[in-house]
């Protein structure tokens, strides 16, 4: 909401239609992939003043993310036993 004139709005960092990972998406992602967790994530939005998910969506993200890294590397596993 701005201070000035009331008004209140969403704004989006991307277009909701697209296919890619969400800005949440992305950041939960780079947690992982850093070997952090929430509370790292938490932390460093802190420091720089963004707000952060609640760990509820955090995890929602996270779940996600992982059950997509499963399927490739088990489709990977699959073409890999059928080229041998």
């Amino acid at each position: 909401m701005c201070t000035m004139c009331q008004y209140k709005g969403e704004i989006h960092s991307q277009p909701d239609e697209t296919q890619e990972m969400n800005i949440n998406q992305c950041a939960v992602a780079g947690t992982i992939l850093t070997g952090g967790s929430y509370v790292q994530m938490e932390e460093f939005l802190a420091a720089i003043n963004i707000p952060c998910m609640s760990k509820k969506q955090f995890r929602k993200h996270h779940d996600e993310i992982v059950n997509s890294l499963i399927d490739a590397a088990e489709e990977e596993m699959i073409s890999a036993t059928e080229e041998e």
